[in-house]
């Protein structure tokens, strides 16, 4: 069961960092607003 939980918190980790990744390529790279419609705060 640690195994288990070990894992699945590693890849948790992983798909925040994927997710964080992508919001910042659209706010960088893409330029087109989809980071400014998720967080209000932004516009």
């Amino acid at each position: 069961m640690l195994a288990v939980h070990g894992r699945l918190a590693i890849l948790f980790g992983l798909l925040i960092c994927a997710q964080i990744g992508a919001a910042l390529f659209h706010y960088f790279v893409r330029e087109d607003g989809v980071l400014r419609r998720m967080l209000p705060g932004l516009k």
